[in-house]
């Protein structure tokens, strides 16, 4: 939730808006009263504090520090520095918790030091043991991965974020799991990872149905513009339909309001004038009863655009002096969206020269942003402009901006609702499977109660003949069942490997030729932020595609395969790895190929991700008979009967595939004493 609340100040979860209103909206001119009865309560704590010891000056430093983060008094860093200092010397690890909490969102979200407030961050860190008080450190990590993200380092946000949630299931504290777990959606999603931050997501909303069904419906709506960002607009306004009718049910205006509000921002995306005015006159409604003044400018200024753009002159004008009055004295509202606004009424009144400024003014706010859909709007609102002034050149080159990157949106777009499609008809080919098999498993169920009743109604003389027919018919129901479920599993991996090469062959030839020429086309303008972000594009989908299915196996032939595999993970990891492999090229069958190679990147991946192994050997023999795999390291080892009893995935997956080409694996590890695979592969003469 820490990062939920760092991402409303956020453009869409793209651009970064930390603190507007606490630097232009909030009221400055307090009374002097009231500032009297502050400096009065301050210094009466202060001295309570300075004369007492222990636990009760504890009590008075923490009153004290509270006073002042909730006035944002100058002095409240220095001071809460003090109590944590205190709290620690007092052995409060827990208060000392919620303090340093409460200071680094201070100094990032009310100041805006994220810097800073990174700096302390790491100086607090060694002073809290992880041995207890589980949950503040939860929040406490909690903070500063929203400080990361802040600064735009999405991994290192990640780590702190995957430390929450240990302790939170330490502390079997629901709440924070659930919490933390969706702001790994949020990290996700402002990474670009379209698919996790989904999967996230959706686990975070069947854990929130739960608990607490409002702040599920907040993260649908994060979910919903996730979903618009990358070209699922059916879904996203499905879900947004869904979150309306519960905010009208719990009478939450302001999840209604903010709803209707992103639907109006994704109309004006994708051109619709008149339904995003729809959508407003809808906000509006809800809008009334909101007091937050933030959301009344936020209405007016996308109004005012929506009425310039449909040509209603009179209200755009009727919302422009309104607007004027509520910021009388802000020279330039550093407000998302008002320059633009602005641009699109004095366009709409003709004053061609006076739009061009404005314009030109957002476009200015929105350079070095990853807001890229507002950076397509504004640049093909100034070749709009510049194009009524006659500067036809001017007009050109904003066009051609917004050409590219409206192109570069729309792949990633596609390349995303394409696997969000895929992923979802395989996962629906799949329970259709299981439904299948499981219907076959239940018929055998019931076949075998019908016999087994036949059998007791038999009488006693035929008790013994009976069981033995029971004994009988049970071990070969036994037998088919697991032929039924091994070859489920097997089919489920075939299937699989299939999806998987049918879709790196449609990302490589259609998303990646058309990546290809959108790169070539962006070089010729020499814009340098656009051709980077088209190559890191293409290097995506390229690396996904080869993740999906390994191209050098069919190119170069399975000896390259490992070779170049091996090879990757010794550069790019702290681990020495050995490989002496024969030249095995042209032996096995296409299919036996494809899983010695799985089979082998599974096991190279779970030495990386699981072993804390310093050195790992590969090495692949060719027999008269056989073909002979043994993949081993000098990591931690594991208990491989218990990995199986778990049900462990990966260990499965292992096995099944060395059933499907009719081999032999072996797998041998003890704690702290390595691991070691051997698979024999038979040779077909």
């Amino acid at each position: 939730m820490k990062i939920l609340r760092f991402l409303t100040y956020s453009k869409k979860n793209k651009t970064l808006y930390i603190g507007i209103l606490m630097c232009t909206f909030l009221v400055s001119n307090t009374l002097s009263a009231q500032n009297l009865e502050l400096t009065q309560v301050v210094a009466e704590l202060k001295t309570k504090a300075e004369k007492t010891q222990g636990s009760e000056k504890l009590k008075w430093m923490d009153s004290l520090s509270r006073v002042m983060r909730s006035n944002k008094v100058k002095e409240y860093e220095v001071f809460a520095k003090q109590t944590i200092q205190h709290a620690l010397k007092q052995d409060s690890i827990q208060l000392a918790l919620i303090h340093s909490s409460k200071l680094l969102d201070y100094l990032s979200v009310t100041l805006g030091q994220i810097k800073h407030a990174q700096k302390i961050f790491h100086e607090l860190i060694p002073k809290f043991p992880k041995n207890n008080h589980y949950s503040a450190l939860g929040n406490f990590y909690s903070e500063g991965a929203a400080i990361y993200l802040m600064s735009g380092h999405f991994e290192e946000s990640l780590v702190y974020l995957e430390q929450v949630q240990e302790f939170a299931l330490k502390a079997k504290d629901t709440a924070l799991l659930v919490n933390n777990k969706e702001d790994i959606g949020h990290v996700f999603s402002m990474m670009g990872d379209f698919q996790k931050a989904s999967d996230v997501l959706h686990e975070a909303i069947q854990l929130y149905s739960t608990l607490n069904p409002k702040e599920a419906s907040y993260i649908k709506r994060g979910l919903a513009i996730l979903y618009s960002q990358n070209g699922l607009q059916v879904e996203a306004k499905r879900i947004r339909e869904e979150v309306v009718l519960f905010a009208k049910d719990i009478k939450n205006n302001s999840l209604i309001y903010t709803t209707f509000y992103d639907q109006a921002f994704d109309e004006m995306l994708h051109g619709n004038p008149k339904e995003r005015l729809r959508y407003l006159d809808s906000a509006t409604v809800y809008n009334k009863h909101l007091t937050d003044e933030y959301y009344l400018l936020e209405l007016s200024i996308a109004k005012l655009g929506a009425y310039s753009e449909n040509g209603f002159i009179q209200k755009a004008r009727q919302v422009k002096q309104q607007l004027e009055e509520r910021l009388k004295g802000t020279k330039t509202p550093n407000l998302p969206e008002y320059s633009l606004a602005m641009g699109q009424y004095e366009y709409a009144v003709g004053n061609y020269a006076e739009a061009a400024i404005w314009g030109e003014r957002e476009n200015e706010a929105l350079k070095g942003s990853n807001f890229y859909e507002g950076i397509y709007l504004v640049n093909e609102f100034l070749s709009k402009v510049y194009n009524r002034l006659g500067d036809q050149k001017q007009a050109y080159q904003y066009l051609k901006v917004s050409s590219n990157i409206k192109d570069s949106i729309e792949s990633v777009q596609k390349a995303n609702s394409f696997s969000y499609y895929l992923t979802l008809l395989e996962t629906e080919k799949k329970e259709a499977k299981i439904v299948v098999q499981e219907s076959e498993i239940q018929l055998l169920d019931a076949q075998n109660k019908t016999k087994s009743q036949l059998i007791l109604f038999g009488g006693i003389s035929l008790i013994a003949i009976s069981i033995i027919t029971f004994l009988a018919y049970s071990r070969q129901f036994n037998r088919k069942k697991r032929k039924l479920q091994a070859e489920f599993s097997q089919n489920l991996i075939k299937e699989r490997e299939d999806q998987y090469s049918h879709i790196s062959r449609e990302l490589h030839d259609s998303v990646g030729q058309k990546l290809m020429l959108l790169v070539k086309k962006i070089q010729k303008t020499k814009e340098e932020s656009l051709n980077i972000l088209a190559k890191e594009s293409l290097h995506e989908i390229r690396t996904i595609s080869h993740g999906l299915h390994p191209a050098t196996l069919r190119q170069a032939g399975i000896s390259t395969a490992i070779t170049s595999m091996v090879h990757q993970l010794d550069t790019n990891t702290d681990i020495f790895f050995t490989l002496n492999i024969d030249n095995i090229d042209g032996i096995l069958t296409s299919e036996q190929e494809l899983h010695l190679y799985r089979i082998i990147q599974e096991s190279l991946n779970n030495i990386v991700k699981h072993s804390d192994a310093k050195a790992s050997s590969i090495m692949i023999a060719k027999k008269e008979n056989t073909i002979n795999a043994i993949v081993s390291d000098n990591g931690k080892g594991f208990d491989f009967s218990e990995k199986i009893k778990k049900g462990t995935l990966g260990m499965k997956t292992l096995l099944e595939r060395a059933k499907i080409i009719g081999s032999k694996l072996n797998v041998s590890s003890m704690n702290q004493k390595g691991t070691k695979i051997e698979l024999t592969v038979p040779l077909n003469h």
